[in-house]
């Protein structure tokens, strides 16, 4: 058995400043993600604990302390020192890894899983730590993985012939991290909140190209959004109206 990875490595060539990945079977028959780096390449499994390490006999330490907080389990109300939020942050670092991955591949489920696994991760640090600091932990990364998310689950609906519903992620998403940079946190949140923004709204031009109509329902969703944020809610009603008669399918499908 040779211990050479040079030829593990022929075809799968690292490029600076991209994610370059693919999905294999290893000998136990389970898939795999493997992503190139500068000097070798990673494997993480594509379902499950990425490592494949249980934590504490739980899939990962965001369900062990879910399970703190199920009814009738102690302690009542969960409190996070901060070595338990730094911990969640490692493990997030390996589902990042991974949903960077999937979304290379184009594997669109799989990225929406474990990018709603990190902002749920995100929320409990926020919500459930002891010290204030902690409670910051994550926030600075919170629009980067609210984007990554979108475009996964803009992708899936695409996949599933919904470019209406893509749209509608993607103008939820730019409102979302909108109100982040709005919000008291907002020194918390660095200027890639904007890159972010700008990254969703180029999806929205790229699914037009591919010949769906969802920069306009967007817009719309945008501006029904800061309508209701304002109570106006006759101009809400008047949008809502306009967003029924956005056709966002392609001009050849069926459906149209």
């Amino acid at each position: 058995m040779s211990f050479d990875l040079g030829p593990m490595l022929e075809g799968f060539d690292y490029v600076p400043g991209r994610v370059t990945a693919r999905l294999v079977v290893g000998d136990d028959g389970r898939e795999k993600i493997q992503m190139r780096t500068e000097l070798g390449l990673v494997q993480l499994e594509a379902d499950g604990p990425p490592d494949g390490k249980e934590r504490m006999g739980y899939p990962s330490l965001l369900h062990f302390h879910r399970a703190r907080m199920a009814p009738g389990h102690p302690p009542p109300s969960l409190r996070l020192t901060s070595e338990e939020c730094h911990e969640l942050f490692e493990e997030a670092g390996l589902y990042y890894m991974r949903y960077s991955c999937c979304l290379q591949l184009r594997d669109y489920r799989r990225a929406e899983r474990d990018t709603t696994c990190n902002l749920e991760a995100m929320d409990l640090c926020r919500d459930h730590a002891i010290d204030d600091d902690d409670r910051l932990l994550f926030e600075e990364y919170r629009p980067l993985v609210l984007m990554m998310r979108a475009r996964a689950r803009a992708g899936r609906l695409m996949e599933d012939g919904d470019p209406c519903g893509a749209a509608d992620q993607i103008a939820e998403a730019i409102s979302a991290v909108r109100r982040l940079l709005a919000s008291n946190g907002s020194a918390y949140i660095t200027g890639e909140a904007d890159a972010d923004i700008r990254a969703l709204e180029e999806l929205a031009q790229e699914l037009r190209g591919c010949g769906a109509d969802v920069v306009d329902r967007v817009e719309l969703r945008l501006e029904l959004r800061r309508a209701i944020d304002r109570e106006d809610y006759r101009l809400a009603a008047e949008l809502r109206d306009a967003l029924r008669s956005v056709d966002c399918h392609r001009p050849n499908d069926s459906t149209s």
